[in-house]
């Protein structure tokens, strides 16, 4: 009996730990199954993105976004099977081995819980130093996800420089603001500033026949993530998108000010969002806060729906209504099953040529709305005005178009997938519009806040408006400088865009194992196009010499602006909320048992108290006690 109780690991009590630790042992082999799944996730997009990671953002994007997500995987799906099979021999292999070792360091006692709690912070010390190291992208994923969920948590439970930060992030309606113009965003899928060019194959007649009118101001923008959904995050919250390979942004507290929300409660404006696909249908009310959304296949089936949502607005009678419509028919991959044979037929080149029929599609999509929205004057009625409206037609990434088989966009950052269309069609705005030669997709958002006459508080907010009216308190001028990130490898693939001796240079830069290197220099069109300007030997110089400054400063600023997405997401908002609703209800049931209790043996009122005649409660407790 004394040998019992004296030695602490027989097989006496290995057999009695069996029984209790089936609970134990499933959570085990629960938290095993979710770490190879997130693993052969990481490998995948590893091998099959480029360089992609996992985050716990996108974990959280997965799960509200299953469906689209699983639409977008399927196509990959060999990658998947792949490196679950990869995950799945490696785990075999090795399992012989780590159950050997694990028999070899097993003690026969249980550590203590404060030696478990040190060795975790040291760890977890350890990981976030590494991570800080290597630019702000997890070195393995446990780091990854663990850097992030600290963030998100020290966000919200502890004070934040970002909290500051975020309440002086506001919207206002300006005195005096009276006049709500229509307005219209037309997002175009693959829109490459080469679609522009007037000497190229003209696959795009209405957007050529736009550039001849003197109220329409057309040339390039940059794309800070040349992806679809982070231009549009830019385009309507008017600030960066964060530079990951995730969409930690839509999770982000700042969705409370984007156009839709901020537009509604200044002025009364209701929003329309219009598109050809029927994927994320949730996302444009839920992360950008538009009222509507109307989804057709083509657009024979769009338009009649958003005639009829614009005159159940009354649009046309002068309610103020902005209609953000995504033309998605150049989306890639320009496979030749997508076009027809007599869709085709602008150049030689196979993938341009395909690239040029998708884009005459949303080019005459482009046309079919314009002549219902915005509203135009009746002929002979007299010039624009500004109940006539404001019209802007964007691309939100390039694409390669050279090469057998060029990588996606989410892979560059060179000009030809950082640089994107931008026509925007002023009409009685003209007189006041002054472009810019460094334009960012934040600009449009500044662009529709003067124009309705909303002000915008906070430093959060990056772009500057294209109207030189004084209506915003920043001051009119250039951009120094504007960063594109790569989507999938943003930590190693990063190109800057600036002016320097009045040339406008793009710098592209690749990280290795040596740190930041400058890739290459060019020196693009002023307006638009892909070409390139010849540069001088002193040309080249004065960009080299400039553009690692400014990679500098952009690298600064993209690590500040990852972690104030991060520890704003309304994901981890909610889950702080739902532990302290979880923490409340267990006080009170705490109370409520140790008062059930104590109860019976709570000591009598004093005998000289007398009783309250208006208490109702029983005699032996005063109202005072109760």
């Amino acid at each position: 009996m004394l040998l019992y109780f004296h030695i602490p690991y027989t097989y006496r009590h290995r057999y009695a730990n069996r029984q209790r630790s089936r609970g134990g042992r499933s959570l085990h082999v629960a938290l095993a199954a979710l770490l190879g799944c997130l693993s052969t996730a990481d490998l995948s997009l590893t091998v099959g993105a480029g360089g992609a990671r996992v985050s716990l953002p996108l974990v959280l994007f997965a799960v509200t976004e299953c469906g689209y997500v699983l639409r977008m995987v399927w196509p990959w799906l060999h990658y998947v099977a792949m490196s679950l099979a990869v995950v799945m021999s490696l785990l075999l292999l090795s399992l012989p081995c780590l159950r050997q070792m694990a028999r070899l360091i097993a003690v026969s006692w249980r550590l203590p819980w404060l030696l478990k709690l040190s060795g975790a912070i040291y760890c977890g010390r350890s990981l976030w130093i590494r991570r800080s190291e290597s630019e702000g992208v997890g070195a393995d994923l446990l780091s990854q996800l663990g850097s992030d969920a600290f963030a998100m948590i020290m966000g919200k439970l502890f004070p934040a420089e970002s909290r500051e930060v975020l309440r002086s992030h506001a919207t206002a309606k300006m005195e005096g603001a009276r006049d709500f113009p229509p307005l219209l965003i037309f997002h175009w899928e693959a829109g490459a500033d080469v679609l522009l060019d007037l000497d190229g194959p003209v696959a795009t007649p209405f957007l050529h026949q736009m550039l001849s009118r003197p109220d329409v101001f057309a040339g390039s923008a940059i794309a800070s993530v040349p992806v679809t959904l982070k231009t549009a995050w830019e385009v309507l919250c008017g600030v960066p998108a964060s530079s990951t390979s995730d969409f930690r942004e839509q999770g982000s507290h700042l969705r409370h000010e984007c156009l839709p929300r901020a537009l509604r409660r200044c002025c009364g404006y209701r929003s329309l969002l219009a598109k050809t696909d029927k994927e994320l249908p949730d996302i444009p009310r839920r992360v950008f806060g538009f009222e509507a959304t109307v989804v057709a296949e083509d657009m024979d089936g769009l338009l009649p729906k958003i005639q009829a949502q614009l005159d159940a607005w009354d649009a046309y009678g002068g309610a103020p209504v902005f209609v953000y419509f995504y033309g998605g028919d150049a989306h890639p991959p320009y496979y030749a099953s997508k076009v027809d044979s007599s869709e085709r037929g602008y150049v030689e080149s196979e993938l341009l040529d395909i690239f040029l029929a998708l884009n005459r599609r949303t080019d005459l999509a482009a046309e079919q709305l314009a002549k219902i929205w915005p509203p135009k004057p009746q002929p002979g009625a007299g010039p624009w005005r500004r109940e006539h409206g404001l019209a802007f037609y964007l691309g939100d990434h390039g694409e390669q178009l050279t090469g057998h088989d060029p990588p996606p966009h989410g892979n560059l950052v060179s000009p030809d997938v950082s640089r994107t269309l931008l026509a925007v069609e002023a009409r009685a705005f003209a007189p006041n519009f002054q472009p810019h030669r460094l334009v960012r997709m934040a600009d449009i958002y500044a662009t529709i806040a003067s124009a309705v006459g909303l002000k915008l508080n906070g430093s959060l907010f990056v772009g500057r408006s294209l109207l030189g009216n004084g209506s915003t308190d920043a001051p009119h001028n250039e951009h120094a400088a504007i960063s594109s990130f790569s989507f999938y490898r943003p930590g190693d693939l990063s190109a800057i865009h600036f002016l320097a001796d009045g040339h406008m240079c793009a710098a592209e830069f690749h990280r290795g194992s040596e740190g930041w290197s400058l890739h290459q220099v060019d020196a693009v069109q002023n307006s638009f196009g892909a070409g390139r300007l010849a540069m001088t030997e002193k040309g080249v110089e004065s960009c080299r010499a400039v553009a690692v400054q400014r990679l500098r400063a952009a690298l600064r600023h993209r690590y500040q602006s990852n972690l104030l997405l991060t520890e704003s997401n309304v994901h981890a908002a909610w889950l702080i909320a739902t532990m302290r609703a979880a923490a409340l209800k267990a006080k009170v049931l705490a109370a409520w048992v140790a008062k059930s209790v104590l109860w019976p043996i709570l000591p009598a009122p004093a005998a000289d108290s007398e009783p309250d005649p208006n208490c109702s409660e029983p005699v032996n407790l005063t109202c005072a006690e109760l």
